[in-house]
């Protein structure tokens, strides 16, 4: 269950940077020149603020997610595991 939850977060948040990238109306950033994906965001380049904002906030609340959730969750499960382990 833990990692389609992550798969599909990250997948999520990939499209998010693309759809961000393709929605912002500015000029293709400087590493994305010359690439396959600066075709495809061209032609997507219409600049949209409602889809930029939603991907811009799903990116910030996916690090949140991460800081306040997963790591310390993970931290965690890495102890209780440690001190089952030294007990048996």
């Amino acid at each position: 269950m833990h990692r389609y939850l992550n798969t599909t977060l990250a997948v999520l948040a990939a499209f998010a940077v693309v759809v961000m990238f393709a929605t912002s109306g500015e000029a293709v950033v400087f590493f994305l020149r010359g690439t396959a994906l600066e075709r495809p965001l061209l032609v997507l380049g219409q600049t949209n603020t409602i889809a930029f904002n939603l991907a811009v906030g799903y990116l910030v609340s996916a690090i949140f997610w991460l800081l306040v959730v997963y790591v310390p969750e993970s931290t965690r499960r890495k102890v209780l595991r440690e001190n089952l382990s030294r007990r048996y």
